[in-house]
């Protein structure tokens, strides 16, 4: 998703304008968002994504969260990503 420094300037654009104008978000802060907040646009839930997202990172692998945020998204099958493709 978006590098650490465009994830800042869109975060700086959006208190500057106080409201939530464009999304920026790493793939373990979008499965911080999925697996423990709601979907409201505040800046409130974004700040306690960050300190999740930072929790996650500390204590999972990238592989790890790359798996669980596969696994949380409507895009994929009822079985995951964790039982892939059989040829």
């Amino acid at each position: 998703m978006g590098s650490p420094f465009t994830v800042k300037r869109v975060r700086i654009n959006d208190l500057k304008r106080k409201r939530l104008v464009r999304g920026a978000s790493t793939i373990t802060q979008q499965l911080a968002k999925n697996l423990y907040l709601s979907r409201d646009r505040s800046l409130l839930r974004k700040l306690r994504e960050l300190v999740i997202a930072q929790s996650l990172e500390h204590e999972l692998t990238k592989g790890r969260i790359l798996e669980l945020y596969l696994n949380t998204t409507r895009r994929f099958t009822r079985s995951g990503c964790a039982s892939g493709p059989r040829i």
